[in-house]
């Protein structure tokens, strides 16, 4: 797990690796750190470790990779991998049945299947709607009922807020493109006018 870990002593730029490439290496022969990560652009990029300890690891690697494949090919995880797909196969075919839910009345069977139906793609704002009036069809005990309308109400909300946002953001935009484009015409004007002058003084 330690080699997943990085630690900020064992993070070095790829211009101190060009500069310190001594250094860095005997730390790591030395087991003071126990890799060195190198960052290009602030990300790591490559890791320095010991070549035995790379040895190591691979070695591991390739006893566990064997392991795995010996415990695939035998027969019995065949056999629970198959029973496995076909199980979710046959669970997949299988339709739901409401009637094997006991005290259940044909109103509620219906709004269980309504809301079974998927809907066609709307935006999330439709979404919610449909979902509060469902909830409102639904028999719940008010506390529960509150709770869920303000749960979807404050969905709502939000959702109106980011939208908002993302339209003041481009007016924003829209204003400072305006303001920038008055601002350069303004220095234009403003070069213009010294040109001129300057032509005057010389001529």
């Amino acid at each position: 797990m330690g080699l997943l870990l990085y630690k900020s002593d064992e993070m070095y730029s790829s211009t101190e690796l060009i500069r310190k490439s001594k250094m860095i290496f005997d730390k790591v022969l030395d087991k003071k750190i126990d890799k060195a990560i190198i960052l290009r652009d602030g990300k790591p990029c490559f890791l320095l470790m010991e070549f035995k300890k790379y040895e190591k690891i691979m070695a591991e690697y390739e006893e566990l990779k064997s392991y795995v494949d010996t415990l695939q090919n035998t027969p019995s995880s065949k056999k629970v991998k198959k029973e496995k797909i076909e199980k979710s196969q046959k669970i997949q075919k299988e339709p739901i049945k409401i009637n094997s839910i006991q005290n259940i009345t044909p109103e509620d069977k219906t709004k269980i299947e309504k809301l079974s139906k998927k809907d066609p793609e709307i935006s999330e704002e439709q979404e919610i709607n449909n979902a509060l009036r469902k909830i409102e069809n639904i028999d719940f005990d008010d506390t529960m009922k509150k709770e869920a309308e303000k749960k979807i109400k404050l969905r709502i909300l939000e959702a109106r807020k980011q939208r908002e946002k993302i339209l003041s953001n481009e007016q924003q935009n829209k204003e400072d493109l305006k303001e920038e484009l008055i601002l350069q015409s303004q220095l234009k004007e403003v070069k213009l006018q010294k040109d001129r002058e300057l032509r005057e003084f010389w001529d």
